[in-house]
């Protein structure tokens, strides 16, 4: 019985060829964009999920509010990320990653020299935030505890020294000395960041005035279990209000009230 169905099914697109030809191309158009459109959004749904107890971790950014517009920044002051871990409870860690990766880093090694985009530093607990990071090489505990220290993805290692270890040997970074104490593993595609280089803060001349106006930082939390992220983001005006009233009256030569009256803020 099957056969015979069959057989009339293909008699009837015989005889209706172009309504056939419609249908199927059609259907076959319908699933292509449903297979594409599930591929996508699964895609977008996969980033950052390979980070250990990733609902834990969340980045700070920043609403700069003018008198005639806001503008909205993923990077923040650097000197949030010490006073949020020092006067909030509620995070377990905070941790910064600077870097520009619209400007160029000159890389050398030996006769190798490249321009580079990924060059970021990062504070000495920046892997107790996101621990999912795994070495191949050197001490992920202590790698970015000391000034003038660098970690290099695996893929850069090898750009670099080939199949040769690099710990212990240094590369110049627009001319200054960096000592490679890791390789890691490549940063995963489906992550928001990227980096080939990863240097550490310490010793970072800027960082010893913590700065609470200027756009500086990437800045990430890692609050403790069952935290409650809204209740952590309510405290920040008053975080703005104690460090930032300072620097904005030195600076501007106004009181923090006339400041905000005028139009300015920060969120």
């Amino acid at each position: 019985m099957l056969k015979n169905y069959l057989k009339i099914a293909f008699r009837n697109l015989i005889k209706n060829k172009i309504y056939s030809v419609i249908n199927i191309l059609g259907l076959s158009v319908g699933l292509a964009c449903s297979i594409l459109l599930f591929m996508h959004v699964r895609d977008e749904f996969s980033y950052d999920t390979f980070y250990q107890k990733s609902d834990q971790l969340y980045r700070m950014a920043l609403e700069r509010i003018y008198p005639d517009h806001r503008g909205f920044y993923a990077i923040i002051p650097d000197g949030f990320s010490k006073v949020v871990e020092q006067d909030l409870p509620q995070v377990e860690h905070a941790t910064r990653l600077i870097g520009f990766p619209s400007f160029s880093n000159t890389v050398k090694y030996r006769d190798k020299t490249f321009q580079e985009h990924y060059v970021f530093y990062a504070d000495s607990n920046f892997y107790d935030v996101f621990p999912s990071f795994q070495f191949l090489r050197g001490d992920k505990k202590r790698a970015l505890n000391r000034p003038n220290t660098i970690v290099l993805t695996k893929s850069t290692a090898q750009k670099y020294f080939g199949d040769a270890n690099p710990v212990g040997k240094s590369i110049k970074i627009d001319g200054q000395d960096k000592e490679v104490v890791g390789v890691m593993q490549d940063v995963p595609d489906h992550s928001h960041m990227k980096f080939d280089f990863l240097a550490s803060t310490t010793g970072l001349g800027f960082l010893k005035n913590p700065s609470y106006i200027s756009f500086s930082a990437y800045t990430y939390l890692r609050l403790k279990p069952k935290a409650d992220p809204l209740t952590v983001e309510a405290e920040f005006p008053d975080l703005v209000k104690k460090y930032a009233t300072g620097q904005i009256e030195r600076n501007l030569g106004v009181s923090y009230k006339q400041y905000t009256e005028a139009g300015n803020g920060y969120n």
